[in-house]
């Protein structure tokens, strides 16, 4: 929802390093070997909460409409093996109007078989179906 944080969730065996990625661009990397272990890499719509990220959790603080994309992640094993693996999913952003709908051009009553043309107007949103 637009406005709201998000958790993403990794869980896993031994690391070397931990990637995310929004559209294929690295925005949040972990090593639990650097002096600082969680790095964030300024990207467009991505709003990470360091202090509660980590090897495990990525944590954004909100969301707007380019928050939406294909996110992945790549954790690579400790030596000697340095085995990769990777997966992405979509994230989308939903924004719900701030006021409920209205109905136009309605009467307070009618007879059967009267003709009716109402308008029903929405605020701005954004939402698949």
């Amino acid at each position: 929802m637009f406005g709201s944080s998000a958790i993403l969730i990794l869980e896993g065996d031994e690391l070397y390093s931990v990637k995310w990625y929004k559209n294929n661009v690295e925005f949040y990397r972990y090593q639990p070997r650097d002096r600082l272990h969680g790095q964030m890499y300024e990207l467009l719509g991505v709003y990470v909460e360091l202090s509660k990220s980590n090897a495990s959790h990525v944590f954004l603080k909100r969301s707007d409409l380019n928050t939406e994309g294909t996110y992945g992640c790549e954790v690579s094993s400790e030596a000697p093996h340095f085995k990769t693996v990777k997966a992405e999913d979509e994230l989308r952003v939903y924004v719900l109007p701030k006021e409920p709908p209205v109905i136009e051009g309605a009467d307070s009553m009618y007879e059967v078989g009267d003709r009716v043309n109402v308008t029903c107007s929405s605020g701005p949103s954004k939402c698949t179906i």
